[in-house]
């Protein structure tokens, strides 16, 4: 069923990896209808009057099928201009989908298809939960973060940061009159920053007073690395790297078994 919002994304709160879930479950059990429609010259729309009457547009469209549909049928937002309908296996047309033609292994294997294979997803950010959001901005921000986003609930909120050049790609949480320092347990070990001059960054920080774990060093003997360790206000570890970080391709480690 439809939601309504101020924008196109609120009308359509379901995203690819929905839409897949829903139609593997359906392709795994029995028959499958699959409605797709998109609007024709969608982005002369965009062009001619701007993104805020896009989504005008597609909030009209959408409304537009929801009082079409029947219950308890589903309708998405594919993306973009696209939209879908999924009726519920009761609904659907009998012996006019190529699923319902399909073998029970077949309808399987295209179910993983759906979800696994046509899934899309990207990275979006790291949380940590911080004390002091004063402290930690402060800390963040001499390592090149730049404040991008606020988000503000009844007992917390999130501010989120990025590098120059980046996503939005850390969100540090506050948990509004929590003073005791969080548990951070032995699962979490660190994130990673690429740094143009380590030395040049490691005296600005000393100047804040921030000093490294220890000096630069070449983790395990790995000349071709040079790195160090510094922890935020709130005791999370920051690994900062020098000049460069390509992907290591090492073949598999002795320890696993061929």
């Amino acid at each position: 069923m439809l939601g309504t919002g101020e924008t196109s994304e609120e009308v359509y709160p379901l995203l690819d990896w929905t839409l897949a879930v829903r139609i593997g479950g359906v392709l795994a059990t029995g028959p499958l209808s699959l409605v797709m429609l998109d609007v024709d010259d969608f982005k002369s729309i965009n062009d001619r009057f701007g993104h805020d009457v896009g989504d005008d547009a597609l909030i009209a469209v959408a409304r537009a099928i929801d009082g079409e549909v029947r219950r308890p049928d589903t309708a998405f937002r594919r993306g973009g201009d696209e939209f879908a309908l999924l009726p519920t296996p009761a609904c659907s047309p009998p012996n006019t989908t190529t699923a319902g033609r399909t073998s029970a292994p077949r309808r399987r294997e295209l179910a993983w298809f759906f979800i696994v294979g046509r899934m899309s997803a990207r990275f979006v950010h790291t949380c940590i939960r911080v004390r002091d959001i004063d402290a930690s901005l402060a800390f963040y921000e001499r390592l090149g973060f730049e404040v991008r986003g606020r988000l503000n609930f009844e007992s917390a909120y999130n501010v989120y940061l990025g590098l120059p050049g980046n996503g939005d790609v850390l969100e540090l949480t506050v948990n509004v009159g929590r003073d005791q320092p969080y548990d951070l347990g032995e699962g979490y070990n660190h994130m990673a920053l690429v740094v143009d001059g380590l030395d040049a960054l490691l005296a600005q920080l000393a100047a804040a007073g921030i000093e490294p774990e220890r000096p630069p060093y070449a983790p395990g003997g790995r000349t071709e690395y040079r790195i160090c360790f510094v922890a935020d206000p709130d005791g999370y570890r920051v690994e900062l790297i020098d000049q460069a970080f390509p992907t290591p391709q090492d073949p598999p480690h002795p320890s696993i078994a061929g």
